[in-house]
């Protein structure tokens, strides 16, 4: 009897140290071996104007009538730590200017006072640049989640537009305005689940918001008139306050 009492003793012994060392190491491998340490990725969706780019304010100079548009970016993420790592994205994001908007809003303010009446076009907004994020990295057993704050050198453009008068007065027929450049820093706050669905394969769905004001400087506007010939106003300065959020997924690659 003792000796039966031995062996189920010994048996109870090994498993229990089986399970202790076989058991929570297999899992922690999955967590460990789930984050490497480069990832790349392309990614594509929304880009949301709010705030004063989002605005149709006809009153207000800051206004940029701008339309939900599309964003591309190019993402690459390197872990110094399990926990620690740095990205860099550069993106491109355009928004169409809302001409049906901002033509009845002039209408709406000009046609009474002169009875004459305008055709407006215009080009989209266009932003694109590089962001630096320190990224905090929550690791879990199927996917990541990557939290940054980040900060990065931006370009816009300020669209090109034409305004037509219906009963031109002095034979000036049509209105237009260069296309400028400008460029300045911003800031953004960025979140992403990047989640495993084969080996190193990496599907991503990113979010961000992104904030950068914008100021064109020298600006001319030229008026055209029936002869050909035309006039070019003094230069003036334009600010646009960029405030747009994105959301894309996409998909990408992790390499040790």
């Amino acid at each position: 009897m003792r000796g039966y009492l031995r062996v189920l003793l010994g048996l109870l012994f090994c498993s229990t140290n089986m399970i202790a060392q076989n058991g929570p190491s297999k899992y922690y491998d999955i967590q460990e071996n789930f984050l490497k340490r480069t990832f790349m990725g392309v990614n594509a969706g929304a880009a949301i104007p709010f705030a004063e780019f989002a605005s149709k304010d006809f009153y207000r100079a800051t206004s940029g009538y701008a339309k939900t548009g599309y964003n591309l970016n190019v993402t690459f993420r390197y872990a110094f730590t399990d926990y620690i790592g740095i990205t860099t994205k550069y993106f491109y994001s355009e928004n169409q200017f809302d001409e049906q908007s901002y033509e009845n809003s002039t209408n709406n303010y000009y046609t009474p006072r002169n009875g004459n009446t305008y055709k407006f076009s215009s080009d989209p907004w266009t932003l694109r640049g590089f962001m630096f994020i320190p990224t905090y990295i929550l690791k879990a057993q199927k996917f990541n989640i990557e939290l940054g704050v980040g900060v990065g050198m931006v370009n816009s453009t300020l669209p090109q537009n034409q305004m037509v008068e219906k009963y031109p007065n002095d034979s000036i027929s049509i209105y237009s305005q260069n296309t400028t450049n400008s460029s300045n820093w911003a800031f953004s706050v960025e979140a992403a689940i990047r989640y495993k669905v084969y080996k190193n394969v990496i599907l991503s769905l990113q979010g961000d918001v992104i904030i950068t004001d914008q100021s064109y400087q020298d600006i001319y506007t030229y008026i055209n008139n029936a002869s050909g010939s035309f006039y070019m106003y003094p230069p003036s300065n334009i600010l646009q306050p960029f405030r747009l959020s994105h959301i894309t997924a996409g998909i990408g690659f992790e390499f040790d």
